[in-house]
């Protein structure tokens, strides 16, 4: 503010100093014009125009200058305030983005998935409660496959006949021995494969408790931002 009144104090003072130069100069041009301007019509057989009327075409087109000037200076002005506002706002939408990107990387990490800006921790959670299911599912036919080999392994050895369709075995033990020896097979791999599929049943419902428990993390802010 104090280097503006100092500005503007000294274009007053520059003002002030051309005018009194103008005053001097026109004063001097109107003596030579009225001392010389009948003797050069004379000479041109012309009429030649005062000093008063020179002096005041003179000031015109100073005073034309002068307005020229100002509003070059008023557009110029205006050019700098739009462009120092585009700028302001310029800048205020990267802070903007960036504490977005900031907010987003951290809830990223305390949901401990990856997530877009369209992403909710309740989808999530469904997500892996629908994989969860899906486990369970799975865990229940493991357990019924292995009641189904045993009770096959047991009516076989006993009626010598296929137990899902009843054909009989062929004469001697290869068919037999070959059907009890894929089935036992089978009925061994469950418990294994039910062992895995409780593994990672449990799992999933750690992490959809994770998930519930920080819920609370980015509720506020409902969809994550990107």
């Amino acid at each position: 503010e104090k280097d503006g009144i100092q500005e503007d104090a000294a274009r007053n003072a520059l003002r002030n100093e051309r005018q009194v130069e103008l005053e001097r100069s026109r004063s001097k041009l109107n003596g030579l014009v009225e001392s010389n301007r009948l003797a050069l019509g004379d000479c041109l057989d012309v009429g030649v125009p005062g000093g008063t009327e020179v002096l005041g075409s003179l000031q015109a087109r100073a005073d034309s200058l002068e307005r020229s000037k100002a509003e070059a200076s008023e557009e110029r002005t205006r050019a700098e305030a739009k462009l120092e506002a585009v700028s302001s706002r310029l800048a205020l939408e990267r802070r903007v983005a960036e504490e977005k990107r900031r907010e987003h990387r951290k809830r990223e990490d305390q949901v401990g998935e990856p997530v877009s800006q369209e992403t909710k921790v309740e989808d999530l959670v469904l997500q892996k409660e629908e994989k969860g299911k899906k486990i369970g599912d799975r865990i229940v036919m493991i357990g019924a496959y292995d009641k189904v080999f045993s009770t096959y392994i047991d009516n076989a050895s006993e009626t010598r006949a296929c137990p899902a369709c009843k054909r009989p075995f062929s004469e001697g033990h290869e068919e037999l021995d070959e059907f009890l020896c894929r089935t036992r097979e089978s009925r061994d791999q469950c418990p294994e494969k039910l062992e895995n599929a409780k593994r990672i049943r449990d799992e999933l419902l750690a992490e959809v408790d994770a998930l519930r428990a920080k819920a609370g993390l980015v509720a506020e802010g409902g969809r994550l931002p990107g």
